[in-house]
């Protein structure tokens, strides 16, 4: 199930989740089992097989908090996905899907991402007034790897699928180096998400 798991694709963060919760529950039974047995066996808790059950506790705890983490990610609405892809239907342009950036003060979720020829079109379920220092945060990573001309973020599905059918209007005076850039772009992003 794991390498089902493709960063900024649709449904990460439900399929995330669900990997999460069976990994929980597999080492949880084993931790639970390891030290139970061990009491039954030796009748006390005082015994070899206890430190290793406490070991188990590193891995549940890394599952765990990526689990908390995420809880409150929600997958991008299947109506919006469908129109997005029938859009790109054609084209050899991608667009990342359901990201989370971590910053210090928590998570910043991102609907999807599309970036071409320095133009990026951000979509953002909440209000984007909520998220000025994320803003800049997200601004300073992209740049950081990406030639920025200009950046939008949007908070409105139909605004979002009118600047996304805009942008591909655009002329781009080197396809190929655009989309090669844009896959650059996103595969750097892949290392500040979730």
């Amino acid at each position: 199930m794991k390498k089902e798991l493709k960063k900024g694709c649709y449904q990460y963060f439900k399929k995330l989740k669900l990997y999460d919760l069976m990994m929980i529950g597999i080492i949880g039974g084993v931790l639970v089992a390891l030290l139970v047995g061990g009491y039954l066996y030796y009748h006390t808790i005082k015994n070899i097989i206890t430190p290793f059950s406490m070991v188990l506790v590193l891995p549940l705890s890394r599952y765990l908090v990526n689990f908390i983490l995420i809880f409150r990610c929600k997958s991008l609405e299947p109506k919006l996905n469908e129109e997005v892809d029938l859009i790109l239907k054609d084209r050899e342009e991608k667009i990342l899907k359901e990201l989370a950036f971590t910053i210090k003060e928590g998570i910043y979720l991102v609907d999807a991402l599309f970036a071409i020829d320095g133009n990026l079109l951000v979509y953002i379920s909440k209000p984007v007034s909520d998220y000025a220092g994320e803003k800049e945060y997200i601004k300073k990573i992209i740049a950081q790897s990406y030639m920025i001309r200009k950046l939008t973020f949007v908070t409105q599905e139909e605004e979002f699928l009118k600047r996304l059918k805009a942008i591909l209007k655009l002329e781009v005076e080197d396809r190929d180096k655009a989309k090669k850039r844009q896959a650059d772009l996103y595969e750097y992003l892949k290392g500040y998400i979730i």
